[in-house]
């Protein structure tokens, strides 16, 4: 009893709370440094919902900040200003850890959101050796039975989704043959885990040519780094640009996924052409299982820059979980309906 009216209090407590912070009361005052997406996203956050109990003063850009500190304090100082949240900490923390004794005597509490990329390349476990506490790198947390369990759900997966779209394989089949001639199937040797290549498999999209034209569209190329891409790419077929902008023609690296060279939720496989390209941090995605999609096709697809794919699969491998592969296969849906950045 006294448990379940401590929750309910507690309950109560919370409401009254955020019914005083809705008209102003118990809210602070705080100020934004910083001009990239994720400033964004805070700002957003901070005015749909006023239970954080904070108020967005100002937005501070960087070149402002670093121009006039003396008159940024002052403006902390004649608006109360409680909190300061800096959102691209590689590019002033210098002067922020110059002017840490200035917001400690001002009272200011300073939240510095990560550049988790440029600061953090593994993630890292508490490790106690010889009675010293160390941090011991970690290449993936998908490791020993997690990486058994993740095999086992995707040959299920792999088997009903066979299944499933089995009268779709059908009518691509016929489409294709009759869009025009070739193989059904295109293969191709693409580098997986460890960097071993396998084949690979799609649905054929472009004309029998496509290889050997490749190399007179590399300066047409819309995308930096090492891969292609071409909006308006001539070797297209017509039924291909449809099976392109749905991400049907992967269907059948659900075979890939049965013989265990690739996962449902993985990086995307690159071929060995580009791989050559590659630095050293980039090859850090060939430490797993490549996947049929992954964090990058949900978020931009074609439209993202190679770095940022490169970054996403990153951060992909060093924060897997079965939740994060949830999420992507469910945002997977969305993503190959509205057909963005795909070509």
């Amino acid at each position: 009893m006294n448990l379940f009216l401590l929750v309910l209090l507690n309950y109560f407590i919370r409401l009254y709370q955020y019914k005083l912070r809705k008209n102003g009361i118990d809210v602070d005052n705080i100020v934004i440094i910083g001009e990239d997406k994720i400033t964004k996203i805070i700002q957003e956050k901070v005015n749909l919902d006023n239970r954080y109990g904070f108020k967005i003063k100002k937005n501070f850009l960087i070149k402002d900040f670093e121009k006039n500190k003396e008159d940024f304090f002052e403006y902390l100082v004649i608006n109360r200003i409680k909190e300061v949240m800096i959102t691209n900490p590689k590019i002033i923390l210098e002067n922020i850890i110059s002017l840490k004794e200035k917001f400690q005597e001002l009272n200011i509490s300073v939240f510095i959101m990560p550049d988790c990329y440029d600061i953090f390349k593994s993630v890292t476990k508490k490790a106690k050796v010889l009675n010293y506490n160390f941090l011991e790198i970690l290449n993936s947390p998908l490791m020993g039975i997690k990486s058994i369990f993740k095999r086992i759900i995707d040959i299920i997966l792999s088997l009903i989704f066979i299944l499933l779209f089995s009268p779709i394989f059908l009518l691509i089949i016929i489409f294709i043959k009759l869009d025009s001639k070739g193989n059904i199937i295109f293969s191709q040797n693409r580098i997986g885990k460890n960097e071993k290549p396998f084949k690979f498999y799609k649905f054929r999209t472009m004309n029998v040519n496509a290889e050997n034209e490749l190399e007179q569209l590399k300066k047409f190329n819309e995308v930096d780094g090492p891969i292609f891409k071409m909006k308006k790419d001539p070797r297209i077929t017509v039924f291909g640009a449809f099976l392109r902008k749905f991400s049907l023609d992967e269907l059948p690296q659900l075979f890939n996924v049965l013989k265990g060279d690739m996962s449902l939720i993985g990086p995307r496989p690159p071929i060995p052409d580009e791989v050559i390209e590659y630095k050293e941090w980039q090859k850090r995605k060939f430490s797993v299982t490549p996947g049929i999609t992954g964090l990058w096709q949900v978020r931009g697809r074609s439209d993202l820059s190679f770095d940022e794919m490169i970054k996403l699969d990153i951060y992909y491998i060093e924060n897997w979980t079965f939740g994060l592969d949830i999420y992507i296969l469910l945002k997977t849906i969305p993503a190959v309906l509205s057909g963005r950045g795909a070509y």
